[in-house]
């Protein structure tokens, strides 16, 4: 009987056997028999083969592996080619895919495998069709796309679910929260600290004793089911995240989409049409759970353009280190980390630190420092710095610097002391080391191809070592008083064969310290060898060449890499056998063979090609990257120790992203960069950049040579060509006078100060050329300070003219196109490029000065000779559309484009920039205040209040939470409870912004006036059973401040048509400025305390002779003065009436100081109850104690409250029980008698009581509240 018919029977047995308490037992045992089985399903023999198989065997790149799992012919080719380009057999009918076929999407700067596996059929993991290769290859992956059709989802589902079970992968789940662990001997130990619903004592038996387990311990800390049991003790598992696609929505109607939306998991999409594709890798991203570090160069902006991409188990900076390169954590000191996982921005931590999505990393190196101390009666200014003779073949780089100050240090060789064993090195001290004094400089010396394997040879599955054969001390031309050697490898197992014998030593897994040595005297030297192994190739570069050269075609430039490589780990002992080798990345057989490697090449290039040194074309894949591509090349052999290879990389780039010119000159340079970013140190690097014999002026070649380079070689280059012209066929080449003579101009490359052409720089060069015989001479320039954007103000006019300018017959989409295209070119200008784009719309695109002017006089004489006719209606057409300025058309066209709105508040961010450091611009203002008179007339007539619910799109919800400033979301939990039941969220909306909240509102409804924020947020269920009732007060607890006087009125209404009963709308706000305005009082010497207060702050300070107000100032910074009830029940009538005070009194000019409060009382609101603890979190305590207040908007008095606010200053105080009607008469130490009545209403309910306090109108109101 074979495995597959004893698993048929044993399903058959169970489905017959009724489960309850007598059976639960014998199913028990089934169930391990049947998981025994699948494990023999699961391991194949060795006569079947290991692994997936022939065609299944992929290997894996990126930072995740999606397979497409599904029944045959539901679109997963499709969806496939659709997502990553790759050519995947699409066609009519079943089982077209065949084998596994390989992708890769880039999503957030990451680079996803996807694997299109063939379709599977029921019984798969029984052996039906090729079911148990697709499953092996999908226990592989990081995340399963189960692609259904989505006209019969759930049954494909289920039946898909049940043969991935079967083999051991479990979807969407979490392993199984239980310890299991076999012993020798003491039987089974069972515990659980939480009930066990599901299994029982008799079940556990029955599955250990199929497995014949007699001794174990386990511990159940889950409700675990038997099959949760069998999982663990088999061990074997794979728990992954799965995304169910539905496929070819086309086919369906808005309803069922609605309802096939509401399956967990699932993302509906239409491979055909690519719909959705958005959401689904953004969920494809959201299910692997990756992580966006963004690196920070010291003293430069972070690098958000690409970002280093980590799975969050390997979210550490020690992952990071380890993704950009090994070599990194040997120099490793400290990182600085800005984002969410740090307490502060920037902390400083370790390589265990746990780092968020889209932190920022900056990576700080250890170095090694000399201290230099001046024991001479002379200052010093040179420090000179030994080299062994021996290593100079192998010096690449050497530089020195101010440890403390971080300043280069000029050094230099120096030949007056050199001798046959040591060359020295200059180092100049500026300013020079005084007298006794100290400084720290750092010395550092890059030697290359200076580790060498050992042994020598090794056998094809043999390791690897390397022996590193150096000075044990730091080779100094002074005596040192005390030092130390360390020393670190790549590698590990590290073996020590030499060493001073006297010396203390320590020996970690990669590290050997030597010392401390005391004193010593100069040039001192003493043997160390130390020997480590690494696995893994050793390449080293042995050159690189480039060739740039214009193409004969005029418009581009041909690029071809010459590279030769040797792998210069150790060599193959005996012959290379092919049996067991594989492509990478398996097999450990030829694991220090080089098998494939990467080389990057421009982003604009094109028409790629890769061959060897005889012509062979080996296997490539190009990798669409943010910046560049990525070409990885697979030679047909591997390329073991002492072996070398050459090969070639060509490709064609456009040339007029490269062709600039001298400002106030007509000459040009090719500006591009042609430094190679390679991977392993460099003997030798070549650059040619010529002209080909079509050139008229003839071929020339300019070529740059360099050698032994390292990763730390940065450094700019320029290469210049200088030639005199042939004016119009003349040959005359002294003719010095011509504008167009070809001089030296080193001095404008180096300056940053060449300019960009125009889009037929092309052209016009070619042409100069034809016309000068002049050659361009050629330069380099690094990334950040090169822009490819075009410049020219004559091509900035034309482009705005063709805007702005109305043809006849031109029709409706060729305008659109046009401006698409202005908006695509402002985005790829510069700050400098944009600065002078905003300028010319100003000034050349404003209103006409002489056109006005004209218009007005036609006005006038018309209005003077016949204020009746035709013609004055005419005149006024006439100037009105006078005045406008020009570049209004180009707002109105632009704002129809999609994302039009966006792109000009854009714009606008990028005005008030270049206003802030330059606000004379006449021109820049006026354009500035005509787009905000645009914006504001946009956005005020075309805002929608909508209400936000847990079915609102995503992308609203997600950025809600990224815009709350007040009280951030804890998590999605939270989200859900702030826009369900009892909560509501509003949000104003503008139709060409479908997917910005411009402004929005949190609202709590309640049944009473709400006095703290911790009851809002932690409320469990604040729906209510019968809102009709209970629902009394809405309680605004969060709200953005633009346009907020415009939404809460608006939420008011809508809150009163759905919920007619409710009378009180108030606020439950902050008081941001308050601790501050408490330290500002006490740092200007101003007395804050009554003397009463004085007497209570006293003996609670317990301090004698000290100010009493520097006392209170000292309790306040004291976090556990408020966790003590009794002191805190002294603090609170104090805090509350120097709040009160804060509040009603204080004025900036005539208005509230605290910008929460002039924001509420300019809306129409009346201060109305100051609450203690109102938030208790450390941000409420940090800004004001916890004090919240309640702003309350009345209906009957918001009218009356605005005006008299701005007209006057004058702050509506409703008084409550327990409100403001105490801390009015006190807010200042005043008594009663202190307060003047200037105004008594006959009707205080309606307009109040007018009194003045200390100067400061105050409107007194009655107001009941629920």
């Amino acid at each position: 009987m074979t495995t597959v018919d004893k698993i048929k029977e044993i399903e058959a047995e169970m489905a017959r056997t009724q489960k309850n308490k007598a059976t639960s037992q014998h199913l028990g045992g089934l169930k391990a028999k049947l998981a025994k089985l699948r494990r023999e399903l699961l391991t194949p023999t060795s006569a079947g083969g290991g692994g997936p198989g022939l065609g299944f065997d992929v290997a894996k790149t990126g930072v995740g592996r999606i397979g497409f799992v599904g029944f045959p012919s539901v679109g997963k080719s499709t969806l496939m080619s659709k997502l990553t380009g790759t050519h995947s057999e699409v066609a009519a009918y079943e089982f077209t895919t065949l084998t596994t076929v390989p992708g890769v999407v880039q999503y957030n700067g990451a680079k996803l495998q996807i694997l299109d596996l063939p379709g599977i059929i029921e019984g798969a993991k029984d052996g039906k069709g090729r079911g148990r290769q697709v499953i092996a290859v999908a226990r592989t992956c990081s995340l399963i796309f189960l692609v259904l059709d989505v006209l019969k989802p759930l049954g494909d589902k289920k039946i898909i679910e049940k043969e991935l079970e079967g083999f051991g992968i479990r979807l969407n789940q979490k392993p199984p929260n239980i310890y299991f662990k076999k012993k020798e001997k003491g039987g089974i130990s069972m515990t659980n600290t939480v009930p066990l619903t599901h299994l029982d004592l008799d079940e556990v038996k029955a599955v250990l004793s199929e497995y014949k387990i007699h001794n174990a311990d386990i511990s159940f800390k889950c409700d675990a089911t038997v099959d949760e049991l069998i999982d663990v003790i088999e061990g074997n598992r794979v728990y992954m995240p799965c995304l169910y696609v539905l496929n070819k929505i086309d086919q369906i109607s808005i309803e069922e989409l609605d309802l096939v939306s509401k399956i967990p998991h699932a993302v509906p999409i239409c491979a055909h049409h690519e719909w959705n594709f958005d959401e689904l890798l953004a969920k494809a991203w959201e299910y692997l759970d990756l992580a966006r570090i963004y690196t920070k160069p010291k003293g430069q902006l972070p690098d958000y353009s690409s970002p280093v991409v980590l799975r969050r188990e390997t979210a550490t900076i020690e992952g990071f280190c380890n993704n950009i390169h090994k070599a990194i954590l040997r120099e490793f000191k400290y990182a600085l980390v800005w984002g969410s996982s740090a307490k502060h921005n920037p902390q400083k931590v370790g390589k265990e630190h746990v780092l968020a999505d889209e932190d920022v990393v900056q990576i700080i190196k250890k170095t090694t420092s000399a201290a230099i101390l001046n024991t001479g009666t002379e200052p010093q200014s040179e420090y000179y710095f030994p080299v062994d003779q021996a290593y100079l073949p192998n010096l690449a780089l050497i530089t020195a610097e101010n440890l403390k100050t971080k300043e280069s240090l000029e050094i230099e060789k120096d030949d007056q002391y050199t001798n046959d064993q040591h060359q020295f090195y200059k180092i100049q001290l500026s300013p020079p080391l005084g007298a006794g004094e100290k400084l720290q400089v750092t010395v550092k010396s890059v030697l290359s191809n200076f580790i060498r394997p050992f042994p020598v040879s090794v056998g094809q599955s043999e390791k690897q070592g390397f022996m590193y054969s150096g000075n044990a001390f730091a080779l100094s031309a002074h005596p040192t008083s005390k030092q130390m050697t360390t020393v670190q490898t790549p590698g590990k197992n590290m073996q020590i064969h030499a060493h001073p014998l006297d010396s203390k030593l320590q020996v970690t897994n990669n590290e050997v310290i030597l010392g401390p040595f005391g004193k010593m005297g100069a040039l001192v030297k003493d043997a160390l060898q130390v020997e480590y192994e690494m696995t893994g190739p050793v390449i080293h570069f042995r050159e690189f060449r480039r060739d740039v050269e214009v193409t004969h075609w005029g418009s581009s430039l041909a690029v071809e890499d010459h590279y030769n490589f040797v792998n210069r780990g150790a060599g193959l002992k005996g012959q290379y056998i092919r049996k067991g080798a594989r492509l990478p990345p398996s097999g450990a057989e030829d694991g220090n063979a080089v098998k494939a490697f990467v080389v990057g090449i421009p982003k604009l290039a094109r028409d790629i090609y890769y061959r060897d040194e005889i012509g062979n074309i080996s296997m490539s894949t190009i990798h669409h990257l943010d910046k560049a591509i990525g070409l990885s090349l697979q030679r047909w052999f591997p390329i073991f120790g002492g072996w070398n290879t050459t090969f070639y990389t060509g490709y064609n780039v456009p040339l007029d992203g490269f062709v600039h010119r001298v400002p106030d000159t007509e000459k040009y340079i090719l500006k591009m960069n042609v430094k190679a970013h390679l991977p392993f140190s460099l003997d030798s690097i070549e650059y040619s950049i010529s002209k080909t014999y079509m050139d008229s002026a003839g071929r020339s070649t300019v070529t740059i040579k360099a050698s032994n380079l390292v990763e730390d070689h940065v450094q700019e280059l320029l290469v210049q060509r200088t030639m005199a012209s042939i004016n119009n066929g003349n040959n005359n080449s002294n003719n010095s006078d011509n504008p167009g003579s070809a001089s030296t101009f080193a001095s404008a490359v180096g300056s940053g100060t060449l300019q960009a052409l125009k889009p037929n720089v092309v052209d016009r060069y070619w042409n100069d050329i034809a016309e000068h015989f002049r050659e361009p001479g050629f330069s380099t320039f690094d990334k950040e300070k090169s822009s490819q954007a075009i410049r020219d103000p004559e091509f900035m006019r034309k482009l705005l003219l063709a805007v702005i300018s109305d043809r006849p017959g031109q029709g409706d989409i060729l305008p659109s196109v046009i401006t698409k295209s202005s908006c695509d070119f402002f985005v790829s200008l510069d700050k400098a490029g944009k600065t002078d784009f905003l300028r010319l719309l100003a000034r050349d695109f404003g209103v006409l000065q002489e056109d006005v002017a004209k218009a007005a006089r036609q006005y006038s004489d018309q209005a003077k000779q016949d204020p009746e006719s035709k013609a004055l209606l005419r005149a006024e057409q006439v100037l009105r559309h006078a005045i406008v300025p020009g570049h209004n058309k180009f707002f109105d066209r632009v704002s129809r484009l999609p994302g039009g709105l966006k792109f000009l508040i854009d714009i606008r961010q990028d005005l008030l920039t270049i206003l802030s450091e330059n606000r004379s611009d006449f021109y820049l203002a006026a354009l500035n205040e005509s787009l905000k008179e645009k914006l504001q007339a946009w956005f005020v007539g075309f805002l929608d209040l909508e209400r936000l619910t847990w079915q609102s799109p995503a992308v609203l919800l997600e950025k809600i939470t990224q815009y709350e400033a007040v009280h951030k979301f804890k998590d999605v939990q939270d989200l859900k409870r702030r826009v369900g039941p009892g909560r509501r969220v509003f949000a104003l909306m503008n139709k060409g912004l479908p997917t910005e909240p411009l402004v929005f509102v949190q609202v709590a409804l309640v049944n009473t006036l709400s006095n703290n924020v911790q009851d809002i947020l932690n409320d469990p269920s604040p729906g209510h059973v019968n809102p009709a009732e209970t629902v009394k007060c809405a309680i605004f607890y969060s709200i953005t401040t633009q346009l907020g006087n415009f939404l809460i009125k608006r939420v008011v209404r809508s809150l009163k048509v759905e919920f007619p009963q409710i009378e009180t709308f108030s606020t439950l706000s902050p008081i941001p400025g308050f601790r501050r305005w408490i330290a500002q009082c006490q740092g200007l010497g101003q007395k804050l305390l009554l003397p009463e207060e004085e007497s209570t702050i006293s003996q609670l300070s317990r301090e004698s002779g000290s100010d009493v107000e520097e006392q209170f100032g000292a309790l306040l910074k004291q976090a556990s003065m408020f966790s003590d009830k009794d002191k805190t029940a002294k603090l609170r009538p104090i805090l509350t009436r120097l709040c009160a005070r804060y509040i009603l009194l204080e004025k900036r000019r005539y208005l509230a100081l605290d910008p929460v409060a002039n924001f509420h009382l300019r809306n129409g609101a009346c201060a109305h109850r100051l609450n203690w603890m109102g938030d208790a979190s450390s941000k409420g305590m940090e800004e004001s104690f916890g004090m919240m207040i309640n702003y309350l908007y009345s209906l009957d008095h918001i009218e009356m409250n605005n005006q008299q606010y701005l007209q006057d200053g004058t702050i509506s105080v409703s008084l409550p029980e327990g409100g403001f009607g105490r801390v009015v008469q006190d807010a200042h130490g005043i008594t009663g008698s202190s307060v003047s009545r200037t105004m008594e209403s006959s009707d205080a309910s309606q307009t109040g009581d007018l009194v003045e306090l200390h100067g400061v109108k105050l409107r007194l109101l009655n107001i009941t509240t629920a």
